[in-house]
């Protein structure tokens, strides 16, 4: 075989020579295979690399997370869900709740869950409600020496989610002792005066709310006309205790913010009425007699 013809100037499987002996017609012309085979080097290997910076006109801010991302960018994307879940849902996606719920709400597309969490309960549940304290401490300052689940292990945590993103919290202990609690303010909202009355007291309280906290967006009855803080207080003084409904005027509080007092005030109105060695004493709200540190409560 010819390495080349008179009809090409290139390698070909021609067969020129044999058909003009035979007096046939000639074969076309036809390229060799080799001619389009690449010798494959190692300094002739091509690679494609494809880069992709999403748009950049799609950042977005969570306001919740405090976090700004690219939602085109799959790093991105998951970057704010690791935040939102380390600072807003804590991981409650991952978590069964069904041991510790004690009510459910759902009005349109959002659901509401009730839990309430103790030393009792599984370990992943502690540790949620433990980081959902932890936030609620950051917020209203609150500065506590023991654990939450110290050695009293007689602290329980209700909690109340929307969704999956704790909205409010409740911490309640029990207690024995309360007194009566006032406080007063000049004209001008200043020279707050306070007063624990060491002889007006109550010998038999149940409950103590040490920490009660509402998110900021979530307050005041703006989410579907619900008042978490109250409705917090309600289920509160409904599971404290199993199978008993603690009366309000067996209920205190530890030091409350201005906020929490203004709350307390509202909540029990004329409740301390129905108890004879605090009736007509001019009780608003009782606070723990063995308070040593003020705490806080932000409604």
């Amino acid at each position: 075989m010819p390495s080349s013809c008179d009809r090409c100037i290139e390698d070909c499987d021609c067969a020129s020579s044999d058909s003009e002996n035979s007096g046939s017609s000639p074969i076309p012309c036809r390229s060799s295979p080799h001619r389009f085979t690449v010798p494959v080097t190692d300094d002739r290997l091509l690679t494609q690399t494809q880069l992709s910076f999403g748009n950049a006109g799609t950042i977005e801010y969570c306001r919740l997370c405090d976090t700004r991302y690219n939602p085109t960018i799959g790093f991105d994307r998951q970057m704010h869900a690791d935040r939102h879940a380390e600072v807003v849902t804590f991981d409650s996606d991952s978590l069964n709740f069904n041991e510790v719920t004690i009510g459910t709400h759902v009005i349109g597309l959002d659901q509401m869950l009730y839990i309430k969490v103790t030393s009792y309960n599984a370990p992943r549940l502690r540790s949620f409600a433990a980081r959902v304290v932890d936030k609620v401490d950051a917020e209203l300052g609150y500065v506590k020496s023991e654990n939450l689940w110290g050695q009293s292990k007689h602290s329980q945590v209700f909690i109340v989610m929307l969704s999956s993103q704790p909205i409010g919290a409740l911490v309640a202990e029990p207690i024995s002792k309360a007194g009566r609690y006032s406080r007063e303010y000049g004209l001008d909202g200043s020279g707050l005066k306070e007063d624990l009355s060491e002889e007006v007291v109550s010998t038999d309280i149940n409950m103590c709310v040490d920490r009660l906290w509402v998110d900021s967006d979530h307050r005041g009855g703006v989410t579907h006309r619900i008042h978490f803080a109250w409705r917090l207080m309600e289920l509160a003084r409904d599971h404290f205790i199993p199978n008993y409904h603690i009366p309000k005027c067996k209920v205190a509080f530890s030091s409350p913010s201005s906020q929490g007092y203004s709350f307390a005030c509202k909540y029990f109105a004329d409740a301390f009425e129905s108890d004879p060695k605090l009736k007509g004493k001019g009780v608003k709200m009782l606070v723990n007699s063995n308070v040593s540190a003020a705490s806080a409560e932000s409604v």
